[in-house]
């Protein structure tokens, strides 16, 4: 199997190569974070700690031409500062490069630091500016990005509401009802907590969306600093499965292989995670390990489009499902959806719905949900934009990065 999953990943590479029919070459790189400060008091909060604010970390890449193409990385979610420090160290490597050789821009960048840097912040920067290169190649050629990678040919995708976070019952009961008005395919609430609360929260989730509704359960133990045992894991799955949940995402700890292998070994519900894994090679145990019912790479933290689609390609070879994670700008929800469309293994794309201006700001179109579903987009590259009034409108702000929870019995 891992000869297969290797052509898998090298046919996603040369997909990446486009540089004969994109010729341009990089003339610059730039980052620049865009900040959404939620008003006091209504500061985002879940098991696995708070969000004060959002962050959209965008990368912006220009050529020789004058187009410039758009990128995002979820690194700067949680530390904005080493995004711009990263960046600036992969510049040399990355001006007068060909822009249509994504494939092996990513791999110089990657291979040069396998010492210190094989996976994590890196390579979610490195998720950007492929992003970002992809973004170029699709303007100049005139063509969306899904149509380069080769789409599947569907013309729209379920998509579902992701939030859910912390509130109070009648809060969250609103909200939820509002999803199923507003079109939604489906909706995610988070949990992390124990076996009782979150199925309260569940309890809660389902009676306002309705008995037939897909509804999600995030555990969150993927930002959780003393994620649950298994037998914890387990324990709250079980709370759950009276409520017919679409899956429950994250039971386990970030690189607990055994752990998820365990809740899908006895739970009844379908077992979701890896976002917080980055390039295709960190997902490759799990998959042999038959640790997913369904993989949730991200195109702006996993290592860029590219990534996520051999990520959802070889969820195809192993017979698990993919739903993109998307927890980001406009630039990250784009970039997903045309992995979405090119990834036959693709059933759900996340759509957050925290409060973000920051997702309609720096789309062309934004994608809206229709009876369930979002249409595939039409615009060449990936359908976003700087507008130039962003940076004065959003102007970054530190203090907006993700704040942790502290520890089960931590002091303080």
């Amino acid at each position: 199997m891992r000869a297969q999953a290797a052509a898998v990943m090298a046919e996603v590479d040369r997909l990446g190569q486009v540089d004969e029919a994109c010729s341009l070459r990089v003339t610059g790189v730039r980052f620049v974070p865009l900040s959404y400060q939620f008003p006091a008091g209504d500061e985002q909060r879940w098991s696995g700690g708070i969000l004060p604010g959002v962050t959209a970390g965008v990368i912006e890449v220009t050529t020789d031409d004058g187009i410039v193409g758009y990128g995002e990385t979820y690194a700067a979610t949680f530390a904005p500062t080493v995004v711009g420090a990263i960046i600036a160290h992969l510049e040399p490597l990355l001006i007068g490069s060909p822009a249509g050789e994504i494939t092996r821009t990513w791999q110089r960048c990657w291979s040069r630091h396998l010492y210190w840097a094989r996976s994590g912040a890196l390579v979610a920067t490195l998720s950007g500016i492929e992003m970002a290169l992809w973004d170029v190649c699709g303007r100049a050629l005139g063509r969306p990005v899904y149509d380069l990678l080769g789409a599947t040919g569907r013309t729209d995708i379920a998509c579902y509401a992701s939030g859910g976070m912390q509130k109070p019952p009648a809060s969250l009961r609103a909200e939820q009802a509002g999803y199923v008005a507003a079109g939604f395919g489906g909706s995610k609430i988070r949990g992390g907590h124990d076996a009782g609360h979150d199925a309260e929260v569940a309890a809660t989730a389902r009676d306002a969306v309705g008995p037939s509704f897909p509804l999600a359960v995030d555990a969150v133990q993927g930002s959780n600093p003393q994620p649950w045992t298994q037998r914890e894991a387990i324990a709250a799955g079980r709370a759950l499965a009276q409520y017919d949940l679409l899956w429950l995402e994250e039971p386990c700890g970030a690189l607990d292989i055994e752990g998820y292998v365990a809740c899908r070994r006895v739970l009844p519900m379908p077992i979701a995670g890896g976002e917080t894994l980055t390039t295709a090679l960190e997902f490759l145990p799990f998959f042999e390990a038959g640790a997913f019912d369904i993989v949730q790479p991200d195109a702006a933290h996993t290592g860029g489009i590219g990534e996520a689609l051999k990520v959802a390609r070889l969820a195809e070879l192993y017979g698990v499902r993919t739903a993109m994670h998307v927890w980001g700008s406009g630039i990250c929800v784009r970039g997903n959806a045309h992995v979405a469309f090119a990834a036959e293994s693709c059933d759900w794309l996340e759509y957050p719905t925290i409060p973000n201006p920051l997702i309609a700001a720096l789309q062309q179109q934004p994608l809206t949900p229709h009876g369930g579903r979002v249409s595939r987009p039409v615009e060449p590259g990936l359908g976003v934009m700087m507008p130039p009034s962003a940076v004065a409108d959003y102007q970054f702000t530190a203090g907006n990065a993700y704040r942790f929870a502290r520890a089960r019995g931590a002091d303080g």
